[in-house]
C-alpha cells in the first residue's frame, strides 16, 4: 500500500491510502515514510528487447518462397527457444531490398528476448541463413567492414577468426559485414588485418580522427592492393621509426590506371613524394594534403576557413597600389554642377505662372547654367590651361619644339630588375656566409694544430 497527498484547492494536501502494482519492466524509486528512506520497486518482470528477424534471398534461390512456411520454425532452431522470450512471429515480405546495386526479397519476422540473452542470441546471426538484429538502432555496436568480397561466406569465415569480438553478421547495401563493439572496433580490424597491422602499426590504426593526419597518395596503381601500398610508404627515419600510414578508402573513381587512396597517421610524412616499383615499373606517389568537403568540415574548422579567407583578402593590394605595377588607373569622372536654387520669387505655383510672357530672369539663368555644364566637362578631360609640362634638364625638344617621349616600363620590366637586384644581393649575403665559414674553419685549423702538438710534445 502507498499513502498519496493530493493537493487541495483550499487547506492542507489530503492523504489518501492506495494500493499500487508495478507493472512495467522498469523500477520505480519511491520514499518510504516510515523508513524514510528512498526505495526503488523492482519490477518482477524481465526487461525485454525487441529483435528483427529476416532471411535474404541474396543467392537467388529459386524456392525462396516456400520458406515463408518455415520461417518461424527455422528461426527457432537458429536461435534457440530458450534464449526467446515467446515465440517468433512472422510478419511480412519485402520485395523491394537494396543490396549490391540490385534488388532482392527478405522474409521479416520479430521475437523477443532479455537483456541478459541479447549477446548470445546476436552472435548467432549469420547461421542458417537468419539474420538478427535489434530493432532500434544501438550504439553500442558498430559493422567491420570485409576488404574481400562481402558474401555471407567470406563473413561468417572473419567472423569465426575474431572469434569472441565477433556479434554475428549483418546484411548492408555494399554487402554483408560483421558486427563489433564500438570500443573493440580497433582491435577486431587488427586482428582481421594482421599483415597490414604489422606493417602500419596498431597504434596508426587505433589513433581517433580527431588526433590523426590525413592525406591523399595520388598516381596508385589500380591493381596495388593495401598491404603493397602500406609498404610502399613506409618511409624511413633518421634517428627515429620508419614513418608509416594506414589506407583508409578510395577517393572517387579511378583515373587513367590509377586511383588516389585516403590514408591515415600519426606525423607528418618525411617527404612528399616516393619513387616505388611495381610490376617492374618505377612510378611516383605524391602524397598531399587531404581537403576535406565543406560539409564534413566542424564548426571549429568553417570558422577557420573564413578567418583565413579575410586575412587573404585584406592582404590583397588596392586599385591604387597597382597602378604603380602597371595597372591602369581609373579616370576621374567630371564633377557635377548642380543647379542653383531659385529665390522665394520664384516658389509661385504652377498656375501662377505666366507662360506667355517670357521672363528676361529666366533666360539668363539658362544660359549661365549651360555654360557651368559646358565648362565643367570640358576642364576635367580637355583643358590644358591649368597644366605644367616640366621639362626635365638637359633634355632637347624634337623638331615639333616638343620634348621626346620618355619610354615607360612595363610592370614585367619593373619586376626583372627587382628581381636582379635582389639576386645580387642574395649572392652578396652567399658570399659573405662563404667568407665567415672561411674563416670560421681556418680559425679550427689552427687550434686542432695547436693541439697535435701539444699532444706530440707530452
Amino acid at each position: 500500500t502507498m499513502t498519496l497527498h493530493f493537493r487541495l484547492p483550499n487547506g492542507p494536501p489530503k492523504a489518501v491510502v492506495v494500493l499500487a502494482f508495478q507493472i512495467g519492466v522498469e523500477a520505480v524509486r519511491v520514499r518510504d515514510v516510515s523508513l524514510d528512506a528512498v526505495v526503488d520497486i523492482v519490477s518482477d518482470r524481465p526487461f525485454l528487447i525487441k529483435l528483427s528477424i529476416g532471411m535474404a534471398n541474396h543467392n537467388n534461390s529459386k524456392d525462396f518462397d516456400k520458406k515463408k512456411d518455415t520461417f518461424v520454425a527455422e528461426a527457432t532452431a537458429t536461435i534457440g527457444a530458450k534464449l526467446l522470450s515467446g515465440d517468433v512471429k512472422f510478419n511480412r515480405t519485402k520485395e523491394d531490398y537494396s543490396f549490391r546495386k540490385k534488388t532482392i526479397s527478405v522474409h521479416q519476422g520479430n521475437a523477443f528476448c532479455t537483456a541478459d540473452n541479447l549477446e548470445a542470441v546476436l552472435r548467432r546471426a549469420g547461421q542458417n541463413g537468419v539474420l538478427i538484429q535489434e530493432s532500434f538502432r544501438n550504439e553500442k555496436y558498430t559493422i567491420l567492414r570485409l576488404k574481400e568480397e562481402p558474401t555471407m561466406e567470406n563473413a561468417r569465415t572473419v567472423a569465426k577468426h575474431l572469434a569472441e569480438h565477433a556479434f554475428g553478421i549483418v546484411m548492408t547495401e555494399t554487402g554483408f559485414a560483421v558486427r563489433v563493439l564500438s570500443t573493440d572496433k580497433a582491435v577486431a580490424y587488427c586482428l582481421y588485418n594482421e599483415n597490414l597491422t604489422s606493417i602500419c602499426g596498431a597504434e596508426v590504426i587505433g589513433t581517433a580522427k580527431s588526433d590523426a593526419f590525413f592525406y591523399q597518395v595520388q598516381g596508385v596503381p589500380i591493381r596495388m592492393t593495401d598491404v603493397e601500398l602500406a609498404k610502399a610508404l613506409s618511409i624511413p627515419r633518421i634517428g627515429q621509426a620508419a614513418w608509416t600510414c594506414h589506407p583508409e578508402t578510395r577517393l572517387g573513381p579511378p583515373k587513367q590506371g590509377c586511383k588516389t587512396i585516403l590514408v591515415k597517421s600519426t606525423t607528418e610524412p618525411p617527404r612528399r613524394s616516393i619513387k616505388v616499383k611495381y610490376n617492374e615499373t618505377i612510378i611516383l606517389l605524391q602524397i598531399d594534403d587531404h581537403q576535406q568537403r565543406h560539409r564534413d568540415l566542424t564548426v571549429m574548422q568553417k570558422a577557420d576557413l573564413v578567418i583565413k579567407k579575410q586575412e587573404e583578402k585584406a592582404q590583397l593590394p588596392s586599385y591604387a597600389n597597382m597602378a604603380g605595377l602597371g595597372a591602369k588607373a581609373k579616370a576621374k569622372a567630371a564633377p557635377v554642377v548642380k543647379a542653383k536654387e531659385g529665390n522665394d520669387d520664384d516658389d509661385a505655383a504652377w498656375s501662377d505662372i505666366n507662360f506667355d510672357g517670357a521672363d528676361d530672369n529666366d533666360d539668363e539663368r539658362a544660359m549661365m547654367l549651360d555654360g557651368a555644364q559646358a565648362i565643367d566637362e570640358t576642364a576635367a578631360d580637355f583643358s590644358d590651361d591649368d597644366v605644367k609640362v616640366e621639362k626635365p634638364q638637359g633634355q632637347k625638344n624634337n623638331r615639333f619644339g616638343l620634348p621626346h617621349a620618355v619610354p615607360v616600363k612595363s610592370s614585367l620590366e619593373r619586376r626583372f630588375e627587382q628581381m636582379e637586384i635582389e639576386r645580387d644581393q642574395a649572392r652578396a649575403q652567399a658570399d659573405a656566409e662563404n667568407n665567415r665559414f672561411e674563416t670560421f674553419k681556418a680559425e679550427n685549423d689552427q687550434k686542432i694544430d695547436r693541439m697535435m702538438a701539444n699532444m706530440e710534445a707530452l
